[in-house]
C-alpha cells in the first residue's frame, strides 16, 4: 500500500494516491499497528502537498517526525 502511494503521487495520479492513503489507514486502524503511523502521517503529508495544502503538509510531516521519534512499540 505504501510503495502504491508512493507510486501515484510520482506519476500525479491523485485519486489514486488517496484511495491507497485511505485503505492503508483503514488498514493501520484494524491492525492496530503503531509502526507505520509514521509513514501514513508522511505520506498524507506529500499528499497535502501535491494537493496544493502546503500548511496540511507541513504540519503532517511534523506529526511524522514526532511519531517517528517515539519509541517503537511491539505491534
Amino acid at each position: 500500500q505504501q510503495l502504491a502511494v508512493e507510486l501515484a503521487l510520482q506519476s500525479d495520479d491523485l485519486e489514486l494516491a488517496r484511495q491507497w492513503l485511505e485503505a492503508h489507514a483503514r488498514w493501520l486502524a484494524w491492525s492496530g499497528r503503531r509502526l507505520d503511523q509514521s509513514t501514513q502521517a508522511r505520506l498524507q503529508s506529500r499528499y497535502e502537498a501535491a494537493t496544493g495544502h502546503p500548511e496540511s503538509a507541513l504540519e503532517l510531516a511534523r506529526e511524522a517526525v514526532r511519531l517517528a521519534e517515539q519509541p517503537r512499540a511491539a505491534s
